[in-house]
């Protein structure tokens, strides 16, 4: 069964009253695909890929560690690997009613990433 897309379900499910706010779940389920700011088609520094339990950005592999998912909004602790670091950063991802993710994050990244795929 594919997945469906997180920014035009939940609205809907949350207008509907089908589910509520609190309803738990991860964003990494609902909305996993591939993510990028500048253009779709080609993997780059701007690409962000999310995955059930995990999204990684550019050059680096996160696994979440905490995660309060309400409404279309996910408040993150991520336990990151990048070029032999290990360590850990916050971050925010809020859907948009079109698919695309506002992400900011403790390392100083705040951008709009576009939908593009929902493979890898």
């Amino acid at each position: 069964m594919k997945k469906t897309r997180l920014g035009t379900l939940v609205p809907f499910l949350l207008a509907t009253g089908a589910v509520s706010a609190n309803a738990g779940g991860s964003i990494t389920d609902e909305a996993f695909g591939t993510y990028s700011v500048d253009q779709c088609g080609s993997l780059s520094e701007r690409t962000l890929i999310i995955e059930p339990g995990a999204i990684s950005f550019y050059e680096a592999y996160c696994e979440i560690l905490e995660e309060d998912f309400v409404g279309g909004e996910a408040s993150l602790t991520l336990s990151c690997n990048s070029e032999g670091y290990e360590y850990q950063i916050a971050a925010k991802i809020s859907v948009y009613m079109n698919g695309n993710l506002w992400v900011e994050t403790s390392e100083g990244i705040e951008d709009v990433y576009e939908f593009c795929s929902d493979g890898f």
